[in-house]
């Protein structure tokens, strides 16, 4: 089955900050397929195909996920930088139809509201849409135009409110991935040791409050971090043994010839000296 990553900005700003996302992308993933959903035509090499949005508006997400050319489709917000390869989330779908990250801050006023459409227990929690894995079907695209009628109706300022009541009635099956699929913040993961797994994506909406930069190239993490915050990321992607793609310390690598550096690895070496 085919599997692709789609983006879905419109406007200069949001539509740079897909470019430099997708190029964060294919460091670690050079060979992925990557689609972009925009309101103007664009010609930028980081991206396999470019769709010209249908219906404009404030959430392209949505059109963007129901027109993807893909069977297995991983939506990615322009304000992400992948660190590691996270392909293992299209296996997910072999047994899900959907599976996203909960929000983290679950006490937040906005994550606590409700849809008009119904209440949802605080043990069902809001989930964020900044990282979307979507199986096609008949029953997954009904789900997306409920989704995007609900939220272009005119009484929803925020999508997540309908998609967190939305699939709660729904009978599609469900995956909750680990917060480091989608690590909004860095906090949590900064007291931790190398028995825990690492951040595969960072989520920084407040790239959103700040100059966009050149279109043609990767986020540079050492803009995005603190000099204490990269060290721990560094140390713990270095201790992650789950990490697709990556041959660890103590496995016998160095018994085997020398390997050019992969991608993945110059962005760890990278992290590790940001600040030099």
């Amino acid at each position: 089955m085919s599997r692709g990553y789609i983006y879905a900005a419109t406007g200069e700003g949001y539509v740079t900050l897909a470019c430099k996302s997708a190029r964060s992308l294919r460091r670690v993933v050079p060979d992925a397929q990557i689609d972009l959903f925009t309101d103007a035509p664009l010609d930028d090499t980081v991206f396999d195909r470019v769709h010209l949005v249908e219906h404009p508006t404030r959430r392209p997400k949505i059109e963007a996920l129901r027109r993807s050319r893909f069977e297995r489709t991983v939506y990615m917000d322009a304000d992400t930088a992948a660190l590691t390869p996270f392909e293992d989330v299209f296996d997910i779908l072999d047994h899900f139809d959907i599976a996203l990250c909960a929000e983290q801050r679950r006490n937040d006023l906005r994550n606590r509201m409700q849809s008009p459409d119904g209440e949802v227990p605080a043990a069902f929690p809001q989930l964020n849409s900044g990282l979307v894995a979507l199986r096609r079907s008949a029953e997954t695209l009904a789900f997306l135009d409920c989704w995007h009628e609900r939220v272009h109706r005119g009484d929803q300022k925020f999508d997540q409110l309908t998609l967190r009541q939305l699939l709660y009635v729904s009978d599609l099956r469900l995956h909750v991935l680990p917060p480091e699929y989608n690590a909004l913040f860095l906090k949590p993961f900064m007291n931790l040791g190398p028995a825990f797994t690492a951040p595969r994506m960072l989520h920084n909406p407040s790239l959103h409050q700040r100059p966009a930069g050149a279109s043609d190239t990767p986020f540079d993490i050492s803009q995005l971090l603190t000099k204490l915050q990269a060290e721990k990321l560094a140390e713990l992607l270095s201790a992650d043994q789950t990490i697709s793609h990556f041959v660890h310390p103590g496995t016998g690598a160095a018994e085997q010839p020398k390997r050019p550096r992969s991608r993945w690895r110059i962005l760890l070496d990278d992290l590790r000296r940001p600040f030099i």
